[in-house]
């Protein structure tokens, strides 16, 4: 595995990819503190392919971010099923979406998840469970 990328490697991998997309330098550093947990805890709980840690920017990273073109307002309600390792729901909630909801069957993943959120984004838990539809 790659060394860890700095917070301008970081940026400039996001100027390239998403040229219109502003991140701050302390939102790029909760991402890089992000990757340092989900490395730690990738060999506890099996959040993402090992191989894919490397491109962890190109292959998660910009992918959650991408949604948020699709979001009407930070103010929203989201709901990410199945969220494991985070994505893209604790990317969210890292860019300041205060009403994300994180729902993962896998108690390890959900632990995992839990962890991360509270030191990153400061904010209440991910939920355990399923999720089912109402009638």
């Amino acid at each position: 595995m790659k060394s860890p990328l700095s917070t301008n490697e970081m940026q400039n991998r996001i100027d390239i990819l998403l040229p219109d997309f502003f991140v701050s330098r302390e939102t790029l550093e909760k991402f890089i503190k992000y990757r340092e947990l989900l490395v730690q805890w990738n060999e506890y709980a099996s959040l993402v392919q090992r191989e894919t840690l490397d491109k962890f920017v190109d292959r998660h990273l910009v992918d959650s971010i991408q949604i948020v073109k699709h979001i009407a307002s930070d103010r929203v309600s989201v709901l990410d099923v199945g969220s494991g390792a985070g994505f893209p729901g604790l990317v969210l909630s890292i860019l300041g979406y205060k009403n994300v909801t994180l729902v993962e069957l896998n108690k390890k993943k959900s632990l995992c998840a839990k962890i991360s959120r509270t030191n990153l984004a400061g904010e209440s838990p991910a939920v355990e469970g399923k999720a089912s539809p109402t009638t």
